[in-house]
């Protein structure tokens, strides 16, 4: 059996925009030898944590990336990152990100991501869903927990909560696709997030970012979080 240095995985059901992302993907083959594992997912829940565990339990690479369909990775990025990868033995790398709004794909600027810390994972993810992460260490903390809005968070949360080490990559090398017209309950998403990890609560961030977002914070109930 054939095994590869990366395991791309993408949850699909924009098959208008899915030509593209494989695109990209086909782009990093020409100096790194890669897989792509693509499944199909419902329109209703396009991000299925589930199917996505079942592609990781699949996959020969001795990294993970996840890539949404509308996604896509610039040519740099697998030799760049696997590089990193090689020189630090990490087990999470990942990169800053070029934002565009996806109804006009206009650019939303680089987002600088946050240092993988304790204080970090307190405010949001240090790290996006296209990062890689080493596929024993995505098994060994039990994949991407499938009843979490968050899913991606939890599960860098739950590496570094084992000890596990990351690499920033200080350049952005592929693109997030990011939809305004999506509606997210956000504070129902942070509220299961706290439930489960009440040592990340920050109260007084909590209320300055929901108010700057614009949506409603969520308030902690003395055993966790509630709404």
């Amino acid at each position: 059996m054939k095994y590869y240095a990366l395991s791309i995985l993408t949850p699909a059901h924009r098959v208008d925009l899915l030509p593209r992302a494989m695109r990209s993907v086909a782009e990093q083959t020409r100096r790194i030898d890669i897989e792509h594992l693509v499944i199909y997912t419902d329109p209703a829940a396009p991000f299925d944590a589930t199917k996505i565990n079942r592609l990781a339990h699949a996959a020969r690479g001795d990294y993970l990336c996840m890539l949404h369909d509308d996604d896509l990775l610039y040519e740099p990025f697998a030799a760049e990152m696997l590089d990193v990868a090689s020189a630090s033995h990490a087990d999470v790398i990942f990169s800053d990100v070029e934002r565009v709004n996806g109804d006009d794909g206009h650019s939303l600027g680089t987002t600088w991501l946050l240092p993988w810390t304790l204080n970090s994972f307190r405010h949001t993810s240090p790290c996006w869903i296209s990062s890689l992460v080493k596929r024993q260490r995505f098994l060994d903390v039990g994949g991407l927990p499938t009843d979490l809005t968050y899913a991606d968070w939890a599960l860098w949360y739950e590496i570094f909560k084992a000890g596990g080490q990351a690499a920033h990559v200080r350049t952005p090398l592929w693109r997030y696709t990011q939809h305004p017209t999506d509606h997210i309950d956000h504070c129902a998403a942070r509220t299961q997030l706290f439930c489960r990890y009440p040592e990340l609560y920050d109260a007084p961030y909590e209320a300055a970012h929901a108010e700057q977002m614009g949506w409603r914070a969520p308030a902690h109930n003395g055993r966790g979080v509630g709404i």
